[in-house]
C-alpha cells in the first residue's frame, strides 16, 4: 500500500468529485433556475457565482463530516464497523429498489 500525503488525498478527492457526472448535472440542470435573463449581471457570471457558492458550501460540509467521522470512527472501531455495514446495507437496498423499479417499468 502506497503512503499518501494529505495533499495527494485532497487532489484525489477533488479529481473524483470534479469528474462526477452528478455534480456536473447539478450545475447544468439546477443552477439555471436561479438565474434571471434580465439581471444586470451576465448569465455566465450568475452561473459562475452560484457554482462557487455551491462548491464552497460543499467543501465546508465535506470538511466537517470528514473531520468528525475521522475523530469518532478512528477512536471507536466497533462504531466504524457498524457504520460501514449499515451504509453497505442501505446502498444494497437502494440498488435493489432501483433495479426493481426498472423491471416493473418494463413489464
Amino acid at each position: 500500500m502506497r503512503a499518501t500525503t494529505p495533499a495527494r488525498q485532497f487532489w484525489t478527492g477533488a479529481g473524483i468529485s470534479g469528474l462526477n457526472p452528478k455534480a456536473l448535472l447539478t450545475y447544468v440542470v439546477l443552477l439555471p433556475q436561479f438565474t434571471a435573463a434580465d439581471n444586470s449581471w451576465p448569465m455566465m457570471i450568475q452561473l459562475g457565482v452560484l457554482g462557487l457558492i455551491h462548491t464552497f458550501n460543499c467543501v465546508l460540509v465535506y470538511l466537517m463530516v470528514g473531520f468528525s467521522a475521522r475523530k469518532v470512527l478512528g477512536t471507536r472501531p466497533a462504531v466504524d464497523r457498524w457504520v460501514s455495514r449499515a451504509s453497505g446495507i442501505v446502498m444494497i437496498v437502494i440498488a435493489v429498489t432501483l433495479v426493481g423499479e426498472q423491471v416493473a417499468h418494463w413489464l
